[in-house]
């Protein structure tokens, strides 16, 4: 037979689930009632393991249970597995590619949807030496929508607040003698007699147009007006997130608490600052 003490805890989880029926509603106080004698009471752990997805549904069915809350923190965890992403970028001379190194999320409290920065990199080489490289900050707003049909989690609406330059210390290139160091080998330089843009003309193939304008942009010495001429195609990238499979989530049928948002989840919405699962 259980002790006295232990009787005392079994007898306060059934008050705690009484008061829990009563009229509170949101899950984290059926999360506290059971573990508070759980943490104290090793016995019951197993009990109320076993038990839990059955109160769950019981409270659910009641209108008890009303949302699950993903806090800003709990939401950051789920999403650093998915960075670093890197896509290419296409430049008329040499290579870039676009890396988004890791992403932020907040909610402001009145707002709903959930802001994302996303610190990314730009970096553009030729002949295997650096032409550009700068960080960059960019901010988009997202809103959850939940496909009750398919039982999954999708971004709905998707927009980009901003891409701004964070300046750093990499540094551009801002003449043509430097330029043409990296772009042609030195054995092809000695070669060359004409002009910049006729030696261009060498290493694309004739298409020196679009590359020399395209360079001339670096001879400013402007790392931003590099990143807006860029900034276009970066745009593009970032919208196709939007369908990118990995930001698609399906219900999991082999954890009970998504199992039952599978059979009682009605819909997905950011409010008072958290992402809410609506039964």
């Amino acid at each position: 037979m259980p002790h006295i003490e232990q009787v005392y805890w079994l007898t306060e989880t059934m008050q705690s689930l009484t008061y829990l029926v009563r009229g509170i509603h949101t899950s984290e106080y059926l999360h506290t009632c059971l573990m508070k004698v759980t943490l104290s009471q090793p016995w019951l752990q197993s009990l109320i393991t076993r038990y839990e997805p059955l109160i769950a549904k019981w409270m659910i069915k009641l209108g008890k249970l009303t949302h699950v809350d993903y806090t800003i923190e709990e939401l950051n965890d789920l999403a650093k597995p998915l960075f670093p992403q890197t896509f290419k970028v296409d430049v008329p001379v040499g290579k870039g590619v676009f890396t988004i190194l890791e992403g932020e999320i907040d909610i402001p409290r009145r707002e709903n949807n959930v802001h994302v920065q996303l610190l990314s990199s730009l970096d553009i080489d030729a002949v295997g030496n650096p032409l550009y490289r700068a960080h960059v900050l960019i901010v988009i707003h997202i809103a959850p929508q939940y496909d009750v049909e398919h039982k999954t989690v999708f971004i709905k609406d998707m927009t980009l607040e901003s891409i701004r330059l964070i300046q750093d210390e990499y540094s551009l290139l801002n003449d043509s003698r430097q330029l043409l160091d990296l772009v042609l080998p030195r054995g092809v330089q000695n070669l060359i007699t004409g002009t910049f843009k006729s030696a261009l003309g060498i290493v694309t193939a004739g298409s020196s147009d679009l590359a020399s304008d395209y360079l001339h942009i670096y001879l400013s010495g402007s790392k931003q007006k590099v990143l807006d001429y860029h900034k276009p195609q970066l745009t593009k990238l970032i919208e196709e997130l939007k369908q990118d499979p990995e930001l698609i989530y399906e219900m999991d049928e082999s954890d009970w608490q998504e199992k039952l948002f599978r059979q009682y989840g009605k819909q997905v919405v950011v409010e008072e600052g958290c992402v809410r699962f609506k039964f």
